[in-house]
């Protein structure tokens, strides 16, 4: 898209379509920023920032596969709620996907 912007940008009518694409990057980012925090940088920048759905799974396969023993209970619902909150965030993409692709192609 960013190539795209680059060859429409300079005509007026074209804001339409420079609305849309602006529109659907903010709409990509917030999915982006609900799976992975985009804002770390420097090693304290977690604290700052919170830590998103797959730093949390990342940490809960690495917590578990410490010791000489099966996930706990508690650890399989948290793995199985994490999992379903990235499968949400992921069929949300999808869908933004579907609905905004084609509308952006078309003009």
């Amino acid at each position: 898209m960013n190539y795209v912007k680059t060859k429409v940008e300079d005509k007026p009518e074209n804001k339409n379509l420079l609305d849309v694409m602006k529109d659907f990057q903010n709409e990509l980012t917030v999915i982006e920023n609900n799976i992975h925090q985009t804002k770390n940088e420097a090693s304290q920048d977690p604290l700052n920032f919170g830590v998103k759905l797959n730093n949390r799974l990342a940490f809960l396969m690495y917590e578990q596969g410490t010791g000489d023993f099966p996930p706990t209970q508690q650890a399989e619902q948290v793995r199985v709620e994490l999992s379903n909150q990235i499968d949400g965030e992921l069929k949300k993409l999808d869908a933004l996907i579907d609905s905004n692709v084609s509308t952006i192609n078309e003009m």
